[in-house]
């Protein structure tokens, strides 16, 4: 007797379906490359921001973060002038964080690269920092 080798039906059905899933999210991603770039540049920002607010902890001194175009400095943690990535350019906003953590203020600023655009906010009191 012969044995039978392939795949059944149930399992193309199953493959077909999850490359159907991984399409569709990836697919407007890679089409845009305006939002690869603004979530990248987002989550880079929002990143550094919590660096920051950690360095100012555990220093026990002030450190303040600048954004302004497609340029910002973290104090005490990169040299001066570093970018964003890909085309991605930023609104200007500042915050320094003192020892505890607590920002000087709060506030939201914008992120943007091509069409697309991600909002970052720094909470008041607490210092959260969330990258939409």
């Amino acid at each position: 007797m012969k044995s039978k080798t392939g795949f059944t039906l149930v399992e193309l059905v199953i493959v077909i379906l999850v490359i159907g899933i991984i399409a569709a999210v990836t697919i407007p991603k890679m089409i845009s490359q305006g939002g690869v770039a603004t979530s990248l540049a987002a989550d880079m920002a929002a990143a550094d921001i919590r660096a920051v607010r950690h360095a100012a902890i555990s220093s026990g001194t002030a450190k303040t973060i600048t954004f302004n175009g497609a340029w910002y400095t973290a104090q005490g943690l990169y040299p001066p002038g570093r970018a964003l990535p890909g085309d991605a350019v930023a609104s200007a906003f500042s915050v320094t964080f003192n020892s505890l953590g607590e920002p000087n203020q709060g506030g939201s600023f914008t992120v943007g690269a091509g069409a697309a655009s991600s909002t970052i906010t720094v909470e008041e009191v607490t210092g959260k920092v969330t990258a939409n």
